[in-house]
């Protein structure tokens, strides 16, 4: 699979130096060629692009194994300690590295759970690294945290005051 990148690159090149040649010496193709050749060029850059993101996040996932892990978060003036999914934890990072203030919902006999943008967490989150490939990959789905609405906000803002 490492070698479809690369493949894509080099078909980006070639369509690059035959069109320079083409316009480089006018009248040597006609202007439907020349168009193709222009039109193909961003196609075969985003390709190329994106299997080269798609190599590197296998390569970056390739030793990471999913557990669940334990952080304690201190938000809002409380310190709650959740066991959290592989999952889920993935996401707590994600919201992180965004600066977002976002809502946990847990399952039923807990509250859901606000995190501001200055929340504090603590525990074995995984990399920013490890997040941003299983994004890349399609395989982040934070179904438990959202971003939180604006009455939520404004509750959070009360309770501080």
């Amino acid at each position: 699979m490492s070698a479809l990148p690369s493949l894509y690159t080099l078909l980006a090149l070639l369509f690059t130096a035959g069109l320079l040649l083409m316009l480089w010496r006018p009248g040597l193709a006609r202007p439907v060629t020349v168009w193709a050749l222009a039109a193909g060029l961003p196609v075969l850059a985003a390709v190329a692009a994106a299997l080269t993101g798609q190599a590197r996040a296998d390569r970056v996932t390739a030793g990471y194994l999913p557990v669940p892990v334990t952080v304690t978060v201190n938000a809002l003036g409380r310190t709650r300690t959740l066991q959290l999914t592989a999952q889920d934890a993935a996401c707590l990072t994600r919201a992180r590295m965004n600066g977002t203030d976002q809502t946990l919902v847990l399952p039923a006999p807990e509250a859901p759970l606000r995190l501001p943008k200055g929340a504090e967490i603590t525990g074995a989150l995984p990399a920013e690294r490890i997040v941003q490939a299983l994004t890349v990959q399609g395989r982040l789905l934070c179904r438990n945290l959202r971003v939180a609405t604006e009455r939520e906000k404004e509750d959070a803002a009360a309770l501080t005051d």
